[in-house]
Formats: structure tokens, C-alpha cells, sequence
């Protein structure tokens, strides 16, 4: 590989090199895996790429986020006729499972129905993080994405497991809750104005990162060391107590690196360091940055002077490396990006964020997906950082696409690989539904997949915890998040799954005092809490 920008394709069954022309529209909401090949400045369909993407510019919008209302033709224009119709449109799937409010705390864990057989080596504890009430006061949120954030824990001893619950304290939280009305702007809802804030006040936040949005961190959950921490896309975070889950501390990472925002879901490496991926603004425009947080550390001595002071990851914290936006007054949004054993990944989408809009919003009070803006004839571009040195190495581009979630990233016989979900658009964004959710393996060698599902029974997101001895990659349980759909709304559970075989081994059920909502993102941690 050298320096120069290359053209990727997806691997296809009949083509072993990895290198097939584009199909534009081909992926919609399937795993994707990409593999990168070998610098060939003769391929033309590599080259035809290239030269697209140095005559591109900043094209007319062609997609924005106006909700429903602006679909006026084509297959949406009758899937909204068939919802203003009253129609069902997922008829085999309870969509109401997004739309649930907690009403009641389970502060005291709640003792589980254990049915199967958990393996007893299996100890630790699944925290789970997501949107908890869509409902504050007599005011609902107008995007899932708004929801105040609900922490869940199970606590696993084997045969034993329990259940809690209960709401992040935030900033947010807690100024609606004291309201009984939403007073932050989220998302996709736009707040009751403040009526003692100014226009001046309102553009001076502009320059208190973390601090002029809202803090309602209901995405995921991970370690800092022994710490715990939740996360939004604002550079603030949550401490919470994993045995408790009750909220302990509120840190501005914008305060001790210079960031604006940062992805969801950090790395946690074997060490303990942790590498997110977050936006920097300077002289130049805005670049993605690598920032590193070591772990916690004694100062040491300088000079004859020694310290008895620890040093937090935070007080550390260091960028990397960065890489400037190819938009300067559009950086492009991400959720995700991945790391391999000698490159960061930063996978920039076509969907960006208008920093002339972001600012306008923040005047007027308009919640930030009015900021988003697709550029569906622009090209997605894959940037790789050297670990080494933290500069860019090489640049790859690709048909447009979509995406939140790289689910994995590695290097494999001289090719940098990427199983990535990929949408030919962001409209998920704003209709938000969902299809039938099951949970399937896929084993990407010899293309073949397996599958869990139940009826009316929703999993969350698979995490795989491993043996204590593992044989190999897939010695080990697999745990699931469940919630019913249509009539069981107060139950909750865990799912064990043998992670090779994918047959279920055991479950905890638990009936709580009010409705519980799907979750989102979460950690597995060992016995230790």
C-alpha cells in the first residue's frame, strides 16, 4: 500500500482478488465486509473513481431532514398513505417496544425466573444503556433518539441473576425533571424556549463545547479502568456506580483535550487504554482526531519532589492523530470508526454536519438534525491513520453509503478488512422503525449464518463473553438483552446462548412494576461488581 488514494469494492463469492466494479444502490441495510486491495494505478475502474472524486464538489443537497411530511412520491409517498390509512406496516413486528416510557426505578435488584442452565463459571455483570421515557411532564420527545437515559443492569452469578434499573441523573435530566417539561433541546425535539436566555447567551454557549446541548447520554456504556462511563456524541460523560447504577460524576472531556464531540463507542484496548475518535476545530477547519486516554497513573517524581497524586486517564489525555474534513464547513457525522494492529479507521460519509446550520440552530433553538445534510452524489471516503505516528497513510473511496456501526476492522494478508452495516441512505434516521429483529451468527470464512429468534420476544445486541480456558474463537456464551412485545410490557430478561452452537442454554426472566424500553448499546464486566 502507499500514500496515494485508492478505490475499494465489496469482496464478491467469484472474485477472490477483492476488486469489483461499484454497484451504485446495492447495499441497503446488510453487513457489508470491504476489502482493500493492492495499489493498482491501471485499473480504470479505480482510476474512474478517483478522477470523479477530484471534480466533485460541493453538490446541491438532495436529501434532508424534514421528517414525513416532505415525501411526496415514490414507494415512501405509499408506505405514508398506508400509515395516514391507519394500515400496520410491520404487522409480524411490535414496533411500540421503541415507544415505551419507564415510569418506576428498580432501584432494589429484582430476583429472576432462571429456566435452562447457566453455566456456573458465567459471573459478572451486563450493563445495558438506552432511551428510558419518551415522556416528560405532559410533553413527549419527537425522536428515539431523545428518550432520558435508562441504565439496566443483570447481575449474573451462574444460577442466580438479578435485575435493576434506573434513570441517568444528567444535567438534562434533572432541569426537566425539576420543569416537568422539556427545557433542552435533543436531537429531533425542539425545547420550550428559555425565556430568560438571550441571543448573546445563546452565542457564547457556541463556545462551551459539551455545555450549550444537551448531556442526555443514552447511547452506550464502557470502562475507564475500573470506572464506568456513559456516552452521547457531546463530549460529556456520566460516572455511574455499576452495582448501583447510580450516578456519580459528570466530566467535560472538552476540558482537557480540545474536542467539540466524540463518537459513542470508544476502543477499550488489553491494557486498559481507551482510543476515541472526536472532532477538532482549527485555524484550518474542522479534523478528526484520534485521543488516546491512558490509564490512571501515579505522577511520580520531578526532580526531589515526588507526588502522591494520581493522574486521571483524563488529565492525560492526548491526541494522536488527525486528518482535516474534506468539507471544511461540513464535517462528515460519525457514530463509530475502528482500530487494527497498525491503523485507525475513519469511515467519512456523505452525511454531514452543516457547521453554518449548527450555528444557526443553536441561536434559535432548533434541534440538531435540522443540521444534518446528505450529499447523495458524493462518494464515502475510508481514511487510515498510522497507529505509529498518527498520520494519514492512505485515503480509499467508495460508492456513497450510510452507516453507524463498524462492527469490526483487521488486517489480514497484506489487505485491511472491514465488516461494516451499511444503508443506501440516512432515511432510517427519520422514520426510525424497525424490522424483524432476530439475533444471527455469521461466520464470514465459509459464508454460512445461524439464528435465534423468538415470537414477541426482542433481543438487544449480542456480547460475547468467553470461557475461562476458550479452546477457540467461539468458546464461550453469547448474553442478549430481552424485552416483550403486544401484552408483556413489564417483562425484561437475559439471554445465554452457547456462542458456537447458537442453542439457547438458559434465561432469567424478571417482571417489573412499569413498562420496560428496548435498549441500545452495552458492556460485560467480570465478578469484580
Amino acid at each position: 500500500m502507499n500514500s496515494e488514494k485508492e478505490c475499494f469494492t465489496p469482496v464478491s463469492e467469484n472474485n477472490a482478488s477483492g476488486r469489483r466494479t461499484p454497484v451504485p444502490g446495492k447495499t441497503t441495510d446488510s453487513r457489508k465486509q470491504i476489502i482493500f486491495a493492492k495499489d493498482d494505478k491501471n485499473d480504470p475502474e479505480r482510476n474512474k473513481l478517483y478522477q470523479r472524486q477530484m471534480d466533485s464538489t460541493d453538490k446541491e443537497l438532495k436529501y434532508d431532514f424534514k421528517g414525513i411530511s416532505s415525501i411526496s412520491s415514490g414507494p415512501d409517498a405509499d408506505l405514508l398513505k398506508k400509515l395516514e390509512a391507519g394500515e400496520d406496516l410491520y404487522p409480524c413486528c411490535d414496533t411500540s417496544i421503541w415507544l415505551r416510557s419507564c415510569s418506576e426505578e428498580v432501584v432494589e435488584p429484582l430476583q429472576g425466573e432462571v429456566t435452562g442452565s447457566i453455566p456456573k463459571w458465567l459471573k459478572g455483570t451486563l450493563l445495558r444503556n438506552g432511551p428510558g421515557s419518551l415522556k416528560v411532564g405532559d410533553m413527549t420527545f419527537g425522536h428515539l433518539f431523545d428518550g432520558s437515559a435508562l441504565l439496566h443492569r443483570f447481575a449474573i452469578r451462574g444460577h442466580h441473576v438479578t435485575y435493576q434499573s434506573r434513570f441517568l441523573h444528567t444535567q438534562t435530566y434533572q432541569r426537566n425533571i425539576a420543569a416537568k417539561r422539556i427545557v433542552v433541546t435533543e436531537f429531533g425535539t425542539k425545547a420550550v424556549p428559555d425565556p430568560c436566555q438571550t441571543i448573546f447567551q445563546s452565542i457564547s454557549a457556541l463556545f462551551t463545547p459539551g455545555e450549550s446541548i444537551s448531556d442526555n447520554a443514552m447511547i452506550s456504556v464502557y470502562p475507564f479502568g475500573d470506572e464506568f462511563y456513559t456516552f452521547t456524541e457531546s463530549p460529556v460523560i456520566h460516572r455511574v456506580d455499576p452495582k448501583t447504577l447510580k450516578t456519580l460524576a459528570r466530566v467535560n472531556v472538552s476540558k482537557y483535550v480540545s474536542i467539540v464531540n466524540h463518537t459513542s463507542h470508544p476502543h477499550v484496548m488489553q491494557d486498559g487504554t481507551v482510543y476515541n475518535l472526536g472532532l477538532t476545530v482549527t485555524c484550518t477547519g474542522p479534523h478528526y482526531s484520534i485521543i488516546k486516554f491512558p490509564p490512571a497513573q501515579d505522577a511520580g517524581c520531578e526532580g526531589v519532589k515526588c507526588s502522591e497524586k494520581t493522574l486521571t486517564t483524563f488529565e492525560q489525555a492526548i491526541i494522536v492523530g488527525s486528518t482535516p474534513a474534506r468539507w471544511p464547513f461540513h464535517p462528515s457525522y460519525m457514530h463509530t470508526f475502528g482500530i487494527t494492529e497498525n491503523y485507525f479507521v475513519i469511515v467519512e460519509q456523505p452525511l454531514s454536519v452543516s457547521v453554518p446550520a449548527m450555528i444557526k440552530s443553536q441561536i434559535l433553538n432548533e434541534p440538531m438534525a435540522a443540521n444534518l445534510q446528505w450529499y447523495q452524489d458524493q462518494q464515502t471516503q475510508i481514511l487510515l491513520l498510522q497507529r505509529k505516528d498518527g498520520k494519514l497513510f492512505k485515503t480509499f473511496l467508495t460508492e456513497p453509503f450510510f452507516y453507524l456501526h463498524i462492527i469490526n476492522s483487521f488486517e489480514e494478508e497484506d489487505h485491511l478488512i472491514i465488516d461494516i452495516c451499511c444503508y443506501k441512505d440516512p432515511s432510517m434516521l427519520d422514520c426510525m422503525y424497525v424490522d424483524a429483529l432476530r439475533l444471527i451468527k455469521v461466520d464470514i470464512k465459509t459464508r454460512t449464518k445461524k439464528t435465534w429468534c423468538e415470537d414477541n420476544v426482542y433481543p438487544s445486541e449480542p456480547i460475547f463473553v468467553p470461557s475461562p480456558d476458550p479452546k477457540n474463537e467461539d468458546d464461550g456464551v453469547v448474553l442478549s438483552a430481552l424485552i416483550w412485545g403486544r401484552g408483556l410490557e413489564k417483562q425484561v430478561g437475559v439471554l445465554v446462548l452457547d456462542a458456537s452452537t447458537w442453542q439457547e442454554l438458559g434465561r432469567a426472566t424478571f417482571t417489573t412494576p412499569s413498562p420496560v424500553p428496548k435498549c441500545l448499546h452495552g458492556w460485560f464486566t467480570g465478578d469484580s461488581c
